[in-house]
């Protein structure tokens, strides 16, 4: 045999028994998963966040992301963020997440069964802004004048006419009696948290003093009453009918004071009945501000959501100017979102089952008898069973021979 033909023996042999002891890798496949984001706020369709913190198990921990998000993104629109967190945890058959934000002085808590925040100093954040002028405020096209009044403007030539225009002039400057309204979110710490556990989903969500405040005019209203620890998805009422009535009185204090202008014949026309005229168009204007009233405003607490049945999604407050309320309104478009956190799947890594024991084999039987010929029951001897064992033999001395030849031929080639 050449060396040559030796050493590709050699080589066949090292690869087929490298292939015989190689066992199938396998890929490590994550089993459970968590995530977290502190805030995310969209204002008439620009929208800044803290970004996710995520974790991931599969046999061992992985975690990506900040848990503590700088608030500077939010510097123009909210102020006093203090603390902001987001964290989470996976492992063996269970996640977890936490994400909230908290005012100056609020801590950190890490994340567990309970709480990851504690409350600081109160939040004041910016959502949204009403302008007045936007509604379009103006008096009724065919405002029903008191008994005699008609007859006696007309007596004035454009009485009429100047009475409208006192109206529309007054109400013209509503809007800067009032000043600006400005929709805000105030709270001293707002956190949302799961869990899944033996592929049981569970969140929830907890608000420090939170409530949602419309400004204006030197007043602060409340227009949302916002529990402290809110059932899942529990959908609050805005209550804006104090908003509506403070519009309502500037309104009516600008209307006395435009028609106390009047001078001359319309004066002395109007006097008498001014305060029916002023009630006269405070009643079509509380029409033209049903939409402030009503439908201003979605707000849900502990939003849930299952993706799957053993996943869960939770933010712990959903706040929206709804797309029509701020049209009729003149209102930008908001959609806050504080302290989300998903949770799931949560399963446990698969183990491999052991392998089961190889089948006993009997001991071959000597042989009691030789057959001389003659038919009989048929009986195994032991040169049987070696004859049955001779292809697995040859093969594993077929391998120690091309073993043996590529020593050999090592050894021939050193020398």
């Amino acid at each position: 045999m050449t060396r040559t033909s030796t050493r590709l023996l050699a080589a066949g042999g090292a690869v087929v028994l490298t292939a015989l002891a190689a066992a199938p890798a396998t890929a490590a496949t994550v089993v459970s998963r968590a995530d977290a984001n502190a805030l995310t706020v969209s204002i008439a369709g620009n929208g800044q966040g803290t970004g996710t913190a995520g974790a991931t198990y599969d046999g061992q921990e992985s975690r990506t992301g900040e848990t503590q998000p700088s608030p500077s993104p939010f510097s123009q629109d909210f102020v006093d963020l203090g603390v902001l967190t987001q964290q989470a945890t996976a492992g063996d058959g269970f996640s977890a997440a936490c994400a909230g934000v908290a005012g100056a002085g609020g801590g950190i808590v890490q994340i567990g069964d309970g709480s990851c925040l504690t409350p600081g100093d109160t939040v004041t954040g910016s959502l949204s802004s009403v302008d007045l002028a936007g509604l379009g405020l103006e008096p009724p096209e065919q405002l029903p004048l008191p008994d005699g009044l008609g007859a006696l403007l007309d007596t004035l030539g454009d009485g009429r006419g100047q009475l409208d225009g006192i109206l529309r002039d007054a109400l013209g400057q509503v809007d800067e009696a009032v000043g600006p309204l400005g929709l805000t979110l105030r709270f001293d710490a707002i956190e949302g948290r799961c869990r899944v556990d033996g592929g049981s989903p569970s969140g929830t969500a907890s608000l420090a003093n939170a409530a949602l405040v419309l400004s204006g005019g030197g007043r602060d209203v409340k227009v949302v009453d916002i529990p402290a620890n809110p059932a899942p998805n529990t959908e609050v009422t805005t209550d804006l009918s104090e908003v509506v009535a403070l519009v309502l009185d500037a309104a009516s204090t600008q209307l006395r004071e435009g028609l106390d202008e009047a001078t001359g014949p319309l004066a002395d026309a109007i006097d008498p009945v001014r305060d029916q005229i002023v009630a006269q168009v405070r009643s079509n204007l509380d029409g033209q501000l049903e939409p402030l009233r009503d439908t201003l405003l979605s707000v849900t607490l502990n939003e849930q959501s299952r993706p799957t049945s053993d996943s869960i999604r939770v933010s712990a407050l959903h706040a929206q100017v709804l797309p029509a309320a701020a049209g009729a309104v003149g209102a930008s478009l908001a959609d806050v979102r504080v302290g989300n956190a998903n949770c799931g799947p949560a399963d446990r890594v698969p183990t491999e089952a052991a392998p089961a024991p190889a089948p006993k084999q009997a001991v071959p039987e000597l042989p009691t008898a030789v057959s001389a010929g003659v038919e009989g029951p048929a009986t195994t001897t032991l040169s049987a069973r070696l004859a049955q064992a001779a292809p697995l033999t040859g093969v594993a001395l077929a391998g120690l021979l091309i073993a043996i030849a590529g020593v050999l031929g090592v050894r021939r080639h050193l020398g």
